[in-house]
């Protein structure tokens, strides 16, 4: 069987727009609510590029201790410790990018792509499908609004 090459993607959120409110809804205002974002256990960080997950050795193997932050590529780089564990949710295009970007991927394309391996795992990456996205515009009560529906790039 013939292997599939990986392409390291480069990912860079969609601004959302929203003409009026309260039009649409967000995953950060469905989770983020008032009485989230006073604990004293949360920092959200806006305009907050995840440039990678940072892994120390063990003697099982590597594991996950934070991941490195920052405003742009040419801006200065934090680094953040989490205290248990590092929970990577950045989509079905940021996380396998996150993931690869960090060392964890197919051995033989990270190598291409400079990156170090810190474990090979064939399957990131695999199996992806661009996904396009159409965006038509409609009239509501407050005016013209736009939405966008999903169709798979052929």
């Amino acid at each position: 069987m013939e292997k599939a090459s990986v392409r390291i993607y480069k990912y860079e959120p969609l601004p959302l727009r929203f003409i009026c409110e309260p039009l649409g809804h967000s995953v950060a205002n469905a989770y983020l609510s008032p009485s989230v974002l006073e604990r004293p256990n949360i920092t959200v960080a806006i305009h907050t590029i995840t440039e990678k997950i940072l892994f120390e050795e063990t003697p099982n193997g590597s594991r996950a201790i934070g991941v490195q932050l920052s405003k742009s590529a040419s801006s200065p780089k934090y680094r953040v410790k989490a205290r248990k564990e590092v929970i990577v949710c950045a989509g079905a295009v940021g996380t396998p990018h996150l993931l690869q970007v960090s060392g964890l991927g197919p051995k033989e394309d990270l190598e291409k792509a400079g990156v170090h391996v810190v474990n090979d795992l064939p399957q990131v990456g695999r199996k992806y499908q661009d996904v396009g996205i159409k965006e038509t515009l409609h009239r509501d009560q407050c005016g013209l609004t736009s939405s966008s529906t999903l169709q798979v790039a052929q």
